[in-house]
């Protein structure tokens, strides 16, 4: 919510915002941060590492 209303600085660069009902797959979350490509269902999200 903070980030949709504009209340937190963001960095320069991409940023994605994470939104879970439930724990977070760890194995998932870490590819997300290391910039791999992660699967979801049949959706393939291309990753890319921060400054490349």
């Amino acid at each position: 919510a903070a980030v949709l209303a504009g209340k937190v600085a963001l960095p320069p660069g991409p940023v994605a915002t994470i939104i879970t009902g439930r724990n977070l797959d760890m194995a998932l979350f870490s590819k997300i941060m290391a910039g791999e490509d992660v699967s979801i269902g049949d959706l393939t999200v291309k990753g890319r590492a921060y400054g490349a």
